[in-house]
C-alpha cells in the first residue's frame, strides 16, 4: 500500500523582521526544498505588509489586524478553523536558523517530518506535536514521548478539526506552554519527536515579541508575572517556576498523571 500524503500548510506569524525572515527561515525552507506555495505568511497590518512585499516579492500574505503575540497566535488558529480551514497546520516562527538531529547535522527532510507529526497524532489522538526545545545534540534522544512536554510555540504542528473550538490562549508570554498544557488535558497526550532540536536566536530585539514588549527588561518583567499566572492557571502538578539564563522560567511535570 502507497503511502498517503498529508496536505498542510505552513503558517510563519511575523512583525517587523522581513530581512531576518528572507535569512533564516525562509533560506531553511529552501535547503529543505519545501515549496513556499505552502507558506502562509501572517503579518500585522498593511503598513508591515508593505514592508514585507517590498523585501519577499509576491508570497502568501494574511493581514491579521493584531497586537501582540497572542493575539497573532490566537488569529493563526482561527483563520485555519474558520477563514480557509485546514486540518493540518505547521507554525514556524520568522527567525529559524536550522533544525538539527541527534547527531549535529542539519535535518533538511522537512516534508518528511511534518507528515510524520501529523501522521503520529492521527494515529494516537493527539492533536499537536514538535521537537525538543534543546540546542545542543548531545542531550538529544532517538525516541517519541507522549507525556506533558513543552512543546516549543517556534516549531511545531497542529491538527485543527472542523468539530472543535480552536484553543486560544490568553497569555502574551509562555503562550507555547500554555498552548502545551491546554493540548495535554484536552488528549492526555502530547507528541514530541526528541531526536530533533532548534536552533534560533531566544530574546532577538529585532522585531518580534521582544520589539513588541518594549525590550528586553519589558519582556522580563512579562515572563514574572505569567510564569505566577501559568501556575495559578494550571496548577503545580502540572508546571512550576524555575530560574534561568534570561530571568523566570516555567518547568512541566513530564511525570504527570490524569487519576
Amino acid at each position: 500500500m502507497s503511502k498517503v500524503e498529508l496536505s498542510y500548510r505552513i503558517a510563519i506569524p511575523t512583525y517587523n523582521r522581513p530581512n531576518i525572515l528572507a535569512e533564516k527561515t525562509l533560506k531553511f525552507l529552501e535547503r529543505c526544498n519545501i515549496s513556499l506555495s505552502l507558506v502562509d505568511i501572517f503579518v500585522e497590518n498593511a503598513e508591515q505588509l508593505k514592508l514585507y512585499e517590498e523585501r519577499l516579492g509576491d508570497m502568501n500574505y494574511i493581514i491579521t489586524n493584531t497586537k501582540g503575540i497572542c493575539e497573532k497566535r490566537n488569529f493563526v488558529r482561527y483563520y485555519y478553523r474558520y477563514e480557509n480551514y485546514k486540518r493540518y497546520v505547521f507554525s514556524m516562527d520568522d527567525d529559524i536558523d536550522t533544525v538539527m538531529d541527534k547527531y549535529g547535522g542539519e535535518a533538511t527532510q522537512l516534508d518528511y517530518f511534518i507528515q510524520r507529526g501529523f501522521a503520529e497524532c492521527e494515529n494516537v489522538g493527539a492533536s499537536i506535536f514538535g521537537i525538543s526545545p534543546l540546542h545542543n545534540e548531545f542531550f538529544l534522544r532517538d525516541n517519541i514521548s507522549y507525556r506533558l512536554n513543552y512543546i516549543i510555540g517556534a516549531f511545531f504542528g497542529f491538527v485543527t478539526k472542523p468539530d472543535e473550538e480552536p484553543y486560544y490562549t490568553d497569555m502574551e508570554h509562555y503562550e507555547d506552554f500554555d498552548f502545551s498544557l491546554a493540548h495535554y488535558c484536552k488528549d492526555k497526550k502530547l507528541v514530541r519527536f526528541n531526536h530533533l532540536g532548534l536552533k534560533t536566536k531566544y530574546f532577538e530585539d529585532t522585531g518580534g515579541i521582544t520589539y513588541e514588549m518594549g525590550g528586553m527588561k519589558a519582556r522580563q518583567k512579562y515572563m514574572d508575572e505569567n510564569a505566577q499566572y501559568m501556575v495559578d492557571k494550571w496548577g503545580e502538578d502540572m508546571v512550576r517556576i524555575t530560574k534561568n539564563k534570561w530571568g523566570t522560567g516555567l518547568r512541566l511535570n513530564n511525570n504527570h498523571r490524569f487519576s
